[in-house]
């Protein structure tokens, strides 16, 4: 019984770590496709502008409302 519950814990830690790495790489391949995105919506909002590049605009009343 012994043996039964320590190959257990070694497979159940096993497969922890790989989940862990999947998740890792998911997460990596999401960055990479918003990365993506934003480069096709700035390229998109240039090309459809005159060649200007979006402007930000900051308020100095940091008030709320």
């Amino acid at each position: 019984m012994l043996v039964v519950v320590a190959t257990t814990g070694i497979l159940i830690s096993l497969l922890l770590t790989s989940i862990s790495r999947a998740r890792q790489k998911i997460m990596h391949a999401v960055c990479i496709s918003n990365n993506k995105q934003i480069f096709i919506a700035m390229n998109g909002y240039i090309s459809g502008n005159d060649s200007q590049s979006p402007v930000a605009f900051f308020k100095e009343d940091t008030s709320p409302g």
